[in-house]
């Protein structure tokens, strides 16, 4: 039988980031990843609002005690969110337990929302 994909939507706050303010910088609370041998994969949408030529980026952070924090990879630091190629992350495992994201708003307008699949 082939495992079924969970559908996670990062929260802030416990506030779900589902047509969230683009305009204010944030960090996510924290995702957990139990099974670490499993593909996942990261969607951002914006929509109502101006992402051209804003400055804002996106970091994937990542933990194994959810405390302290480093840079998933050098790919997905600071990521720029003018590039549609940046809308969609995924990876065939997750090595570590947890992982937040770190989004910098500069001066885009709008919504944002993530939709993780793992």
């Amino acid at each position: 039988m082939i495992a079924q994909k969970e559908i996670f939507i990062p929260t802030v706050d416990t506030i779900p980031v589902v047509s969230y303010d683009a305009s204010v910088s944030f960090t996510t609370d924290y995702i957990e990843f139990p099974n670490s041998m499993k593909d996942w994969s990261l969607q951002t949408f914006f929509d109502g609002g101006s992402v051209i030529s804003a400055a804002c980026t996106l970091t994937i952070e990542v933990s194994n005690d959810s405390f302290n924090w480093t840079k998933y990879s050098p790919s997905t630091t600071d990521m720029d969110m003018n590039d549609e190629y940046n809308y969609i992350v995924y990876d065939n495992i997750m090595p570590v337990r947890y992982m937040r994201l770190v989004y910098d708003a500069d001066t885009t307008t709008g919504f944002i929302s993530f939709i993780i699949c793992k």
